[in-house]
């Protein structure tokens, strides 16, 4: 039953967010793309429904989360210049959105994360 929920939610962000852009008070151009929005809905979570929920209303919740910073991608995935960290709270507990920005400064969402470590090394 959730898993046909969810691919309804995964086909209503797609349509909602895909070739979209949207802009933060400290980061603009921000895009979407099918690839990285079906892959948020299979990232693995500690508030797995919430945060399935939430990927079609990242137009609303990255331009009102908080600007962490930038920090230098360390997987050191090709043509990636910064991957960009924003914080917000599911269920009260902070969680990490991450936008990468390329090195032609296109910037794209890229996933969600629970951990803190996504923000090591990170600088406004």
């Amino acid at each position: 039953m959730y898993r046909q929920i969810f691919k309804k939610l995964e086909v209503q962000a797609k349509a909602k967010l895909s070739g979209k852009v949207i802009n933060h008070a400290e980061l603009s151009k921000i895009e979407f793309n099918n690839t990285k929005i079906k892959e948020a809905f299979n990232q693995p979570y500690r508030h797995y429904t919430d945060k399935n929920w939430l990927v079609s209303h990242l137009n609303t919740i990255i331009p009102k989360s908080e600007y962490l910073g930038k920090r230098p991608d360390y997987k050191d995935t090709h043509d990636v210049k910064w991957i960009h960290v924003f914080k917000f709270f599911i269920n009260n507990e902070a969680s990490y959105i991450l936008i990468r920005e390329y090195e032609n400064g296109k910037k794209v969402f890229h996933s969600f994360s629970d951990s803190e470590n996504v923000t090591i090394g990170t600088k406004k």
